[in-house]
């Protein structure tokens, strides 16, 4: 029997059950929220951009949720090398906003990075079998080199609290990433899967430090008066649920008691440890709270940057959670004896009636991965 379908339309009882909370998704999957069994994979149709996801119970923002795509079949290495460019061209605009100050945005590497994108991409062409291998584990190796070159950089970033640490734990993502689909592309599911798991374990810790400096040091900021109907406590909750999954809103209402008095009592200028300059593409923060401040008429501005800061957050979730589907979507290449090919090549076999996003891979029973 065939342990999966293929189609254009989610199933209703899916859908009923993402809303009314029986499912989740999570990255690229749709799993049973008690037990944690994947339903179905979502993939894109098309993979020249990722894309905000509308579904049944998921949070809409309007931010393009992540620089990855849904499922690890749809970011090979071309849109890699695309995604490393969006990074660099990033980088290169934060650099031209901070000419005046003393911080230096490193640049130096992407160039070698491409390269080795662009080599392993001409390998996958030759018919030599040999020839290929030997060029994609030359490639393999430089990609290992990008990774210990870019976690240094987005370390001493977090360091110093600047959230340009995102571009350089985006660019670790997409070397790991490069290296799994050459694995993956050679057949060697194992190793694709070894990699990738290495990748989340260094990348988690990092992308929770980098929302913990988002958050600030008195996360209580998100909920002050002047962000009513734009950050809510279930939104600020849904941040600390990543962190600690045992959470709920009441136990976060209660860890921003304190900080929400000490927000009315004094100007954000004495809460501690603040981002430093937007210049740096982090926050600036330099307002009182109280409608009665002469910095009051600074709010505007100031009160778009914590939203910004809060899709921020989300996104870096979203990325974290992509790179974990991946993980599933390769155990269950693995699991079902299917070659990475024979799994790209999954389509849906009905017509397309409408222009739609996404097709949905269909589990005929749930499975743990």
């Amino acid at each position: 029997m065939n342990p999966f379908s293929v189609t254009f339309d989610l199933p209703v009882e899916i859908a009923q059950g993402l809303a009314i909370g029986d499912y989740e998704r999570v990255g690229g999957i749709i799993r049973e929220a008690g037990s944690k069994q994947v339903v179905a994979w979502l993939r894109e149709l098309g993979s020249t951009l990722p894309r905000t996801v509308a579904l049944p119970g998921m949070l809409q923002t309007a931010t393009a949720a992540s620089l990855l795509n849904l499922g690890i079949s749809a970011i090979g290495l071309p849109i890699i090398l695309q995604r490393l460019g969006v990074i660099e061209n990033n980088l290169r605009q934060i650099q031209t906003e901070i000419k005046d100050l003393n911080h230096k945005v490193n640049l130096g590497f992407y160039a070698n990075f491409e390269a080795a994108l662009q080599a392993a991409t001409d390998a996958f062409t030759f018919e030599n079998l040999a020839y290929r291998e030997s060029r994609a584990l030359e490639a393999i190796s430089r990609f290992a080199e990008a990774q210990s070159i870019y976690k240094n950089l987005a370390d001493k970033e977090l360091e110093q609290k600047n959230v340009i640490a995102i571009e350089y734990l985006l660019t670790l993502s997409l070397a790991y990433l490069a290296q799994v689909h050459c694995y993956l592309e050679l057949g060697e599911s194992k190793k694709a899967l070894a990699r990738l798991q290495e990748g989340i374990e260094k990348l988690r810790p990092r992308f929770q430090k980098y929302v913990e400096v988002l958050l600030t040091d008195n996360p209580a900021i998100y909920l002050q008066p002047q962000l009513k109907g734009k950050i809510s406590l279930s939104r600020l909750t849904r941040v600390y649920q990543w962190i600690n999954p045992t959470l709920d809103e009441n136990t976060v209402f209660e860890l921003q008691r304190d900080n929400l008095f000490e927000l009315a009592k004094y100007s954000m200028q004495s809460v501690k440890d603040l981002p430093k300059p937007v210049a740096l593409g982090v926050l600036t923060l330099k307002f009182a709270f109280s409608p009665n401040s002469p910095s009051a008429k600074n709010i505007t501005s100031q009160k778009d940057e914590l939203v910004k800061a809060m899709i921020t957050m989300e996104s870096v979730i979203e990325t974290s959670q992509r790179l974990q589907a991946y993980e599933t979507e390769i155990k269950a290449i693995h699991q079902l004896g299917m070659s990475f090919q024979d799994w790209m090549q999954l389509a849906p076999t009905e017509a397309q009636i409408a222009r739609v996003d996404l097709m949905y891979i269909l589990l005929s029973e749930p499975i743990a991965l």
